[in-house]
């Protein structure tokens, strides 16, 4: 990966971080995993880069799902390993917390009577 690439993947991250999560749980509830459509609804609504979709369905997919649309695919990376990038590269560390809050629009725990969180 060129330098070029490699800063473009990091502010691709980086803005995936700070607007999808709150633009999925305001559009469609709190939840641990969102369909593809899903994602890809907001995404076009928040103009997000579609070159970096794998580590958009890393961060909203179950693994099974990740899985099944990666396989057609050129050389993308493992569910565990576009799930470290989106940790790496998250300023707010959302993914650290699995009940993170925000806004009032985070995640709640099982107690508070929500989803319990996704599971970065």
């Amino acid at each position: 990966m060129t330098i070029l690439a490699g800063f473009r993947r990091k502010r691709a991250i980086k803005r995936y971080a700070q607007e999808l999560p709150r633009q999925l749980y305001s559009d469609y509830g709190v939840s641990t995993f969102f369909t593809p459509r899903q994602i890809a609804t907001v995404s076009k609504k928040l103009k997000l880069d579609p070159d970096f979709i794998i580590y958009r369905y890393a961060m909203f997919l179950a693994k099974e799902v990740f899985e099944e649309l990666t396989a057609t695919m050129p050389n993308p990376p493992s569910y565990e390993e576009a799930r470290a990038a989106f940790v790496r590269y998250d300023p707010a560390a959302t993914a650290e917390n699995p009940n993170f809050y925000e806004s009032g629009l985070g995640l709640f725990t099982p107690e508070d009577g929500g989803s319990g969180g996704a599971s970065f």
